[in-house]
């Protein structure tokens, strides 16, 4: 069993069939044993993984036209190893991200 490295939780409102199969590919290279990354409920589709490796650069690339078009949402993208959190907000036609250690976060929410 591989170590945890990454954990990217969050959601994206609204997604179609199509541009979940698009952002499935952007996420090839995300370890087999992950399961299923991306769920579909009805437009909301759910993001949940743990592993080694996410390729965030490559979901966002392929998720910015969902933002052009209207998408909103939230993704956050916590690197164990360097201890941050890396949180990506979806309005206003693009995401912007925001970095924080994960110390700070856990402070700031009660932990």
């Amino acid at each position: 069993m591989r170590p945890v490295l990454v954990k990217v939780y969050g959601f994206l409102r609204p997604v179609s069939r199509n541009e979940l199969a698009e952002l499935r590919e952007a996420l090839a290279l995300v370890d087999a044993e992950a399961g299923e990354v991306l769920t579909l409920n009805g437009e909301l589709m759910n993001i949940s993984y743990e592993g080694t490796f996410f390729p965030l650069d490559d979901f966002l690339l392929a998720a910015a036209p969902m933002a052009q078009r209207g998408c909103h949402g939230k993704i956050d993208y916590l690197d164990l190893e360097a201890w941050k959190l890396r949180r990506y907000i979806c309005e206003n036609g693009s995401f912007q991200g925001k970095e924080r250690d994960l110390n700070s976060v856990m402070e700031y929410s009660g932990h």
